[in-house]
């Protein structure tokens, strides 16, 4: 432990100058912060507030009172679509009376976090601060910050997860964040397909056993309507009339896709395997089973390539960037998961003016949406497919070279 903290000790006093710029732009964040509503962080907060009232936080408590409910949103349930330990691992933050206030202490910690995230990868990857600088005032990392969303944090654990991956209690890192957000779940793919069965095996016990922790402080009707929730939400995305579609047809899907934005992508990406005959599936079904089955397939032929390869941390950040195919919504937020990758090919070839363009173009690519308008919700974002083409493309230009990849197990 003394080891450890004399390295940390050690790696502030050399880095001090970066850590002084990256404490003046977390100042300006906490400006961003301050000027924004940060509609997803008054989720956590509003489910802090009806938890501690003792009204159901999955439900909307207008009536209740506007503390207690999203005034953006209407709908019978409210938009916490996440398990109860989403909120109550936050429950400091929503003991202030002042939204206000609490937001601004959020962005605080969230700033801390990312400051530790971006530390923590030049240490592993030893690239130069000028890099540092530009992923902390990154596209995704603002966004991230201006809605006040939780996916630095979970970045950080996901790359901690896999540095201690042969520790019992790295599943733990994976659990919260399964908890914090669902889709890591996905992570454990990684873990199967390689054989690191620890980090595995752990992840689903430490998963128990915080779902059995949740429930010590919430009902267990909770998680119903969490998934009525889910089931209300996916139900509402259904703009398209699927059964028009005939195999393959895709000039009709492609003219859609054209004429139509948000949730409607998902039905015009994955039309073309849907046939009238699957009609006796329910709502349910269509909305994840299918939009969703070329993603998979896609990770596991990607898993499968990589399974015989020598244990290397550029495969397992190119994978984390892959999930997000499951889920285009807010793609943007969660193209933080985009800086392992980024930190760790910047750390060969950062000579590179060529490539240190290319790698650096997808964390300064907005989402153009609703008509040309910026928007970072929704949608096929540009950024994540210029993120997925460079990561490829260096993956092949290694894999063509006698030398291993990129470097070794770190």
């Amino acid at each position: 432990m003394n080891k450890i903290f004399n390295n940390t000790k050690e790696f502030i006093k050399e880095n001090k100058f970066l850590l002084i710029v990256l404490i003046f732009l977390s100042v300006i964040l906490q400006t961003i912060a301050y000027q924004s509503y940060q509609a997803d962080y008054r989720n956590i907060f509003v489910a802090i507030k009806s938890y501690l009232s003792g009204y159901n936080p999955y439900l909307n408590n207008i009536i209740h009172g506007s503390a207690y409910a999203d005034s953006n949103f209407n709908g019978f349930y409210s938009r916490l679509g996440y398990p109860p330990l989403s909120f109550l691992l936050f429950i400091p933050f929503g003991l202030l009376n002042s939204y206000a206030v609490s937001k601004e202490l959020w962005t605080g910690f969230s700033c801390v976090i990312l400051i530790t995230f971006i530390l923590y990868l030049k240490k592993i990857h030893n690239i130069d601060d000028k890099f540092c600088i530009l992923a902390f005032i990154s596209i995704p990392v603002i966004t991230n910050i201006e809605r006040g969303q939780v996916y630095i944090l979970l970045a950080l654990l996901f790359v901690l997860a896999y540095k201690f991956r042969d520790k019992f209690w790295s599943g733990l890192l994976i659990a919260v964040s399964f908890h914090l957000r669902l889709m890591p779940i996905l992570v454990l793919l990684y873990f199967l397909i390689r054989k690191q069965y620890k980090i595995f095996f752990s992840s689903i016990f430490f998963s128990i056993i915080l779902f059995v922790i949740s429930l010590s402080f919430v009902s267990i009707s909770y998680y119903f309507d969490l998934y009525n929730s889910w089931h209300h939400a996916l139900d509402k995305l259904i703009f398209i009339d699927l059964t028009k579609y005939k195999i393959p047809n895709i000039p009709v899907v492609i003219g859609d896709y054209i004429r139509t934005t948000e949730g409607n992508y998902f039905y015009n990406q994955f039309a073309f395997f849907l046939n009238p005959s699957i009609n006796f599936l329910n709502n349910f079904f269509k909305n994840t089973i299918f939009i969703n089955f070329t993603s998979i397939l896609a990770m596991i032929t990607y898993l499968i390539s990589i399974r015989k390869r020598p244990e290397n941390p550029i495969y397992y950040y190119v994978f984390i960037l892959l999930t997000l195919s499951f889920n285009f919504i807010a793609v943007i937020y969660q193209m933080v998961y985009y800086l392992p990758f980024y930190f760790a090919a910047l750390k060969k070839y950062q000579d590179n003016l060529l490539l240190v363009i290319l790698l650096t173009f997808p964390l300064f690519t907005p989402t153009f949406m609703r008509q040309g308008a910026i928007d970072c919700m929704g949608g096929i974002s540009p950024c994540y497919i210029f993120a997925l083409l460079i990561a490829f493309y260096i993956l092949s230009k290694e894999s063509c070279k006698k030398e291993p990849l990129l470097d070794k197990e770190q």
